[in-house]
């Protein structure tokens, strides 16, 4: 076998000299963190890599993180968390809607995208780990803290997540990152590790999340799975898969399962046709349109707060609707049929339209058959509606023959709670 070129073989080895002395500043900072938050009386879980890290890997060199995450064992104890971190001379950098991230105010980057002690290191003060992901919301939170164990971390006594609750936890994360830009690298090979080490994966999963979100979990351990053969328990995959439509797990084997091999736009709307269900859909469709302040102030506005905060929110919500108009204006011409998975936003559809699962934002129908799908807000004026969701429209005319009727206002003005649907006229008279 051919040797390595000798810059590559020269570049491996600084970096396994660098991940060592970085593992070392990992751990001290661990140690460090857990010793300042537990003097002023709090206690945390350590979680994701800095449990794998220490207490699973071989050599914690070999398991390479950018942060370290902490789950509060009292929710309540963020403030007084900040105030022993500030102390101890990190700085809180912005929220999110489950942590607060912390940074050192002299971090720099010395070496881009390769292994250093002296790049930054961030510590995430976790107060849930409520995840959103396609719609649905998985939160393992509270299992983390009860099946916590304690072990030694170079004399520190470290609480870290385990038991069916740890898996669960990295389960629920991977799929969050697959249904955002993809799996990282070495987060998917932590699965195939564990599993070497103990056997084949069978994460507990919940009944109701088996019956209602399996799906987004299928499309996580199958992409592990097509990393790493023999990861999972086939019975595991195959509870999965047969809650998860076929269709959708179509379209989620043709997505590149890894972090950065995606195309850089059109992401949300891939990703919608991977949801299934109309309330999932509209859940994404809001979480994806309208951004949080949290982050705002994470991705765009490191700095700001108060007004400018609200400002910055204002510009990014312009941008997204902005684009969103771009792509989804919708011209006369042939029969068409919307499909499912599709999104479009202040359209106009009249009657040669037939929607099949698509969903529609602010758009006005006139005329066509809508068969399901989503009309969230707009103006429905005429037409059938056979099936799928109509959520805070305005229905001006035509006829609701099927499907959930959410909320919306009649041509009465009258606004209409759910199940109180305009009723359908009477046979022999229904218009198009």
């Amino acid at each position: 076998m051919p040797a390595l070129p000798s810059a590559l073989s020269d570049f491996l080895f600084l970096e396994n000299v660098q991940s060592g002395a970085r593992s070392r500043r990992l751990l001290e900072t661990l140690a460090g963190t857990i010793h300042t938050l537990r003097a002023a009386g709090i206690e945390v879980v350590a979680l994701k890599g800095a449990a794998l890290a220490f207490f699973h890997y071989p050599d914690p060199a070999l398991r390479p993180m950018g942060d370290l995450d902490l789950l509060l064992r009292d929710p309540r104890d963020l403030a007084r968390a900040t105030e022993a971190l500030t102390g101890a001379g990190w700085r809180a950098l912005f929220d999110t809607p489950r942590h607060r991230v912390f940074v050192r105010p002299d971090e720099r980057v010395v070496r881009p995208a390769a292994e250093d002690p002296d790049n930054p290191i961030r510590v995430e003060i976790h107060t849930t780990f409520r995840l959103p992901v396609l719609g649905r919301a998985y939160d393992p939170s509270e299992e983390l803290r009860a099946q916590a164990e304690t072990r030694d971390l170079g004399g520190i006594r470290t609480s870290i997540a385990s038991g069916p609750a740890f898996l669960r936890h990295l389960l629920f994360h991977a799929t969050g990152d697959f249904a955002g830009i993809g799996i990282r690298g070495i987060q998917a090979y932590d699965f195939r590790f564990l599993a070497r080490t103990s056997g084949k994966l069978k994460p507990e999963i919940y009944s109701n999340e088996r019956e209602r979100d399996a799906a987004p979990l299928w499309f996580a351990a199958s992409a592990i799975e097509r990393l790493f053969p023999n990861t999972f328990e086939e019975v595991f995959l195959e509870s999965l898969a047969n809650r998860t439509g076929a269709a959708v797990r179509h379209r989620a084997a043709a997505l590149s399962p890894l972090r950065y091999t995606r195309p850089p736009r059109g992401w949300s709307r891939t990703l919608l046709t991977l949801i299934e269900g109309p309330l999932p859909k509209a859940r994404f469709l809001a979480r994806t349109v309208f951004p949080t302040l949290g982050e705002v102030k994470a991705n765009a506005a490191p700095g700001a707060s108060g007004l400018a905060l609200v400002g910055a929110w204002i510009r990014v919500l312009a941008r997204r609707v902005g684009a969103a108009l771009r792509r989804t204006g919708v011209s006369g011409g042939p029969p068409r049929i919307l499909e499912a998975g599709e999104l479009y936003t202040q359209a106009r559809f009249g009657r040669d339209v037939v929607n099949r699962g698509a969903l529609l934002f602010s758009c006005e129908w006139d005329g066509g058959v809508f068969e399901s799908g989503v009309m969230w807000g707009g103006i429905f004026r005429s037409g059938r509606f056979l099936g799928g969701v109509f959520w805070g429209g305005w229905w001006l005319g035509g006829t609701f023959e099927g499907g959930l009727w959410h909320s919306g206002f009649g041509s009465d003005g009258r606004y209409r709670t759910r199940g109180d649907a305009p009723a359908p006229a009477p046979l022999g008279s229904r218009g198009t």
